[in-house]
């Protein structure tokens, strides 16, 4: 899925705490900056769907970032895109992790959703670039919405 960020994104944000980090390899793999929740604008978790839900290592994650002291989701900007190979594209596994913003106080970008199902057939075999043009028109739709929100959140 990184073809519709490249030009698009200057950074990946991660989690980084005691030695934990998730997201450094997409900024690699787009030749970007990383750089911690604390200090990001805004998140957009991109993420499959496992049984119906959340990723246990997804939610795992978010429920150690949650008992923090000073928690970095609070009034934080998140969007969500999902993939799943069944026809649904995730959608389950959304409205569980907009249940978790809820408790991290984050605010939510609603629309327009991503939901990219039967994804075997929207990826390039050799590449694994996203090639369904209708979804990355969706995505480009939602990096700029999403922006917008952060502006508006943010006061920026």
């Amino acid at each position: 899925m990184a073809a519709p960020f490249e030009g698009a994104v200057d950074k990946i944000v991660g989690i980084e705490s005691r030695g934990f980090v998730l997201g450094a390899a997409v900024a690699s793999r787009l030749r970007v900056g990383f750089v911690a929740i604390r200090k990001a604008d805004g998140v957009i978790f991109v993420t499959p769907e496992y049984n119906y839900g959340i990723p246990g290592g997804l939610k795992n994650a978010i429920d150690w970032v949650s008992r923090l002291k000073d928690q970095p989701f609070i009034n934080k900007p998140v969007a969500i895109q999902s993939v799943t190979g069944g026809p649904l594209g995730g959608g389950r596994m959304q409205y569980q992790l907009r249940q978790a913003f809820v408790f991290l106080d984050a605010l939510a970008y609603n629309k327009p959703e991503i939901f990219v199902g039967m994804a075997h057939t929207k990826f390039h075999e050799q590449t694994l670039e996203f090639k369904d043009e209708a979804g990355i028109n969706f995505i480009k739709q939602q990096l700029a919405g999403f922006e917008k929100f952060i502006r508006k959140m943010n006061g920026k």
